[in-house]
């Protein structure tokens, strides 16, 4: 019961952050992108946080 209240809290405050802060970028495989946030769920015990790409041909990396 622990874990769950302590990954509750952890999902609780990561979605906070995530409102407040919604754009990530990050550089992966294919290159550098912009993710704007969606949602944060569980699955199979595992916290999820779920990110859309944004097609930005105006984005230049810094």
């Amino acid at each position: 019961m622990r874990n769950y209240e302590r990954d509750m809290k952890s999902a609780d405050y990561l979605y906070m952050v995530c409102r407040e802060y919604p754009l990530l970028v990050i550089s992966t495989e294919s290159g550098i992108g912009k993710y704007h946030f969606n949602s944060i769920g569980f699955k199979q015990n595992q916290m999820l946080i779920e990110f859309n790409l944004i097609i930005d041909n105006h984005y230049i990396d810094s």
